[in-house]
């Protein structure tokens, strides 16, 4: 595992971080999220979010970290609400003393909050965040961040009153993500990558459906597939989910990404990919398939 800066907060956490929610039909009970915070943790992984969690989860924490120095793994706590007014924030404050406690943890890393809706002013993000502070005071939280891909993230970047901010980040980003997390970055804010192998990656690397041949086409026409992501489903010894990972970790302005396994040969998998190196062919591929653009709709193109 490699480890980044967490912004300017003077912390290393791992490249890879775990979202730990439960991803499966039966929900984890406290010794099964002890055993996956174990493998994560023998695998170098040291940075974890939580939400909205079970009772389970919450004593899976305790148990998984044990009598491990607290110093050496980092825990968000996630309240995508919290900005919604003061009857939240109350709620959230004794939320996390109650957590804070069962987990045996005493404190947060960070607390992440949802960014505020439509299109709030630097002005009243700051307003709407004024009240985290007292979470801080009372050493209930170390930092504090926001989540969202909007308006109200580049207005909380604006503001210059957040340690971290979590946004989207993968193979279909554009423009505005890359400048958005960048701008972050500068500015000592840490970056938290979210869904590096979205649903969109994941249709557009099944391809389309191959042409029959016609007098506009040849059956056998050597750049059929160019530009498409479709080698995602097909290079050897790699998941196109691994593939989208190596490359939202090749982005350095990202502190980390975020990842959800469903078990721990999946956390292996994942937690293994910033070790290795894509294979020969892979960048040139991923960089024909983001800059080539599809053919207006009912365009034919000659042998």
């Amino acid at each position: 595992m490699r480890y980044r800066p967490f912004g300017g907060s003077g912390v290393a956490v791992s490249s890879v971080s775990l979202s730990l929610v439960d991803n499966g039909k039966r929900p984890r009970d406290a010794m099964a999220w002890s055993r996956l915070i174990h493998a994560a943790l023998e695998l170098g992984v040291n940075s974890f979010e939580v939400n909205d969690p079970t009772e389970a989860l919450l004593q899976g924490l305790a148990l998984g970290f044990g009598d491990l120095e607290r110093r050496l793994y980092f825990v968000t706590w996630r309240a995508d609400d919290a900005l919604s007014g003061e009857a939240q924030m109350r709620q959230l404050a004794s939320d996390l003393t109650t957590a804070a406690e069962l987990s045996a943890l005493d404190y947060f890393d960070l607390l992440l909050v949802g960014e505020p809706s439509g299109s709030p002013t630097p002005g009243d993000v700051a307003a709407a965040a004024a009240p985290m502070q007292s979470l801080a005071e009372n050493d209930l939280v170390k930092l504090l961040g926001v989540r969202g891909d909007g308006d109200g993230l580049d207005a909380a970047i604006a503001t210059g009153a957040f340690d971290a901010i979590a946004t989207p980040y993968s193979l279909a980003s554009g423009w505005r993500e890359r400048h958005r997390i960048k701008e972050a970055s500068l500015n000592d804010i840490a970056v938290i990558g979210l869904d590096p192998h979205p649903e969109q990656m994941v249709e557009a690397a099944k391809g389309t459906k191959p042409k029959r041949s016609s007098i506009w086409r040849r059956s056998s026409d050597p750049l059929s597939g160019s530009g498409s992501y479709t080698f995602l489903n097909s290079t050897h010894g790699w998941s196109a989910e691994e593939i989208c990972l190596s490359f939202a970790l090749s982005e350095p302005a990202l502190s980390t990404v975020q990842v959800v396994v469903r078990d721990e040969a999946h956390l292996d998998a994942l937690a293994n990919v910033p070790e290795r190196d894509l294979p020969a062919g892979a960048g040139a591929q991923i960089e024909m398939a983001r800059f080539s653009l599809p053919p207006p709709v009912g365009e034919r193109r000659r042998a």
